[in-house]
């Protein structure tokens, strides 16, 4: 048998080892697509979460302690007694040992509000427009020292104080104040709600909040004071929630607290005692379980990707001794058997990555909402992943090529 021939039949085997072959090439590189497009899937949340994590929220959640009371009814069916409770709880839970600033607020920042709290509002502007044209603004009630302990700015303006003169004084969220009043100060602007006659003056302009996921939109805020004097008639503080600054651990209060309240009304319950950092975590619980998941399933693809190269090029080697055989005794050096063996990994895997990058170029759109600061075909992504790929795949095929470099000339060419 003549050289070639030697090296045909050593090298390819019968028709059916060829369609064998085939089926495990075929599968070792949709094993490596699949891979990869898991991988990039949980590579971009991987960056999103990190970018989620060092964005800028618009408020501080650092020690904050935060915790719920709704007033009932019965006991608290006035507006003097309702401001009359939480006047006195702020008051008594600010002057705690290791509490830097308390207040209270009805639309905590990443917190969904209920439907019926966003309202139509007009301006003198809008005083004629149709209720369905009017831009609209989530009723938020917040007592004094509430902006202090979360740290959101005030802009413009100031917090009004009892005894302000003038129609009921009211704060503006940012992102609100510049869509009612574009290219304008809103502060001294009157302000109505669409379903009420009574004028309500803007009093300051605030820093916006996330409205349910940091990153997301803003929330566009009505926030009216819990003054003595209501300024604005149509709610009662019923139910806000308490937001505690803490020099140290805000938990470290909640015995202190819970005093305060059953002192003022025993039987008051706490409910939803949590820190802002929970809040906040809470918000991006979505996006970090979808990361989490991903990562497994990326993971185990990956594994199962790396063993089907592995048995792929194992096998690729045993059917191939003969031809080893030759090369060896020819003259092939052991660099030029580990880049034949190794080239076929890579090979493969350059099948799979471009089948896995099409794939994830439309796949990934369908994450967009889960993403932040990152875009679906972030090139530094697909980059990193098709790399880790390829080095997955040169360490599956280190075994077999260093097998293949051992070859026995003599011994191979006996082989059948």
């Amino acid at each position: 048998m003549n050289l070639p021939a030697m090296l045909k039949s050593g090298g390819h085997g019968s028709t059916a080892d060829r369609e064998r072959q085939h089926v495990r090439a075929s599968l070792a590189i949709a094993q490596v697509s699949l891979a990869l497009t898991l991988l990039i899937a949980s590579g971009l949340l991987v960056r999103s979460f990190v970018e989620l994590r060092n964005a800028e929220p618009g408020f501080n959640a650092d020690r904050v302690l935060t915790v719920d009371i709704a007033l009932p009814y019965r006991g608290y069916d006035t507006y003097d007694k309702n401001i009359s409770l939480w006047r006195q709880l702020v008051s008594r839970v600010r002057v705690l040992p290791g509490v830097v600033n308390a207040g209270a607020a009805g639309a905590l920042p990443l917190v969904p509000q209920p439907p019926y709290m966003d309202v139509g509002l007009r301006t003198e502007a809008t005083i004629s427009a149709p209720a369905n044209a009017l831009p609209k603004g989530t009723v938020g009630l917040l007592t004094e020292g509430y902006l202090e302990s979360l740290r959101i700015p005030l802009i413009a303006g100031n917090y009004p104080v009892p005894g302000t003169a003038g129609a009921g004084p009211i704060l503006l969220s940012a992102s609100l104040a510049q869509r009612m009043f574009p290219n304008q100060n809103a502060v001294g602007q009157r302000v109505r709600r669409a379903e009420s006659d009574a004028w309500n003056v803007v009093a300051a302009v605030v820093g916006d909040v996330p409205r349910s996921a940091i990153g997301g939109e803003a929330a566009e805020i009505y926030y009216v004071p819990v003054l003595p004097v209501p300024a604005d008639k149509g709610y009662f503080p019923s139910h806000l929630t308490l937001t505690v600054r803490t020099a140290g651990e805000p938990t470290a209060i909640v015995p202190a607290v819970r005093a305060i309240l059953r002192d003022l009304d025993r039987n008051l319950p706490l409910a939803k005692v949590r820190t802002m950092d929970d809040v906040v975590a809470a918000s991006m619980a979505r996006t970090s379980l979808a990361m989490v998941l991903l990562l497994s399933a990326g993971g185990a693809a990956l594994l199962l990707g790396v063993v089907g190269l592995y048995a792929v090029i194992a096998y690729t080697v045993t059917r191939r001794t003969r031809e080893l055989g030759i090369r060896i005794a020819i003259g092939a050096r052991v660099p030029d058997l580990l880049r034949l063996v190794i080239g076929q990994a890579v090979s493969y895997v350059a099948i799979g990555a471009a089948l896995g990058i099409a794939v994830s170029l439309i796949a990934m759109q369908s994450l967009r909402g889960l993403l932040y600061g990152v875009t679906p075909t972030d090139p530094l992504t697909i980059l990193g992943v098709t790399m880790l790929l390829f080095i997955a795949a040169v360490a599956a095929s280190l075994a077999p090529a260093q097998r293949a470099a051992r070859v026995d000339p003599i011994r191979a060419l006996m082989t059948e």
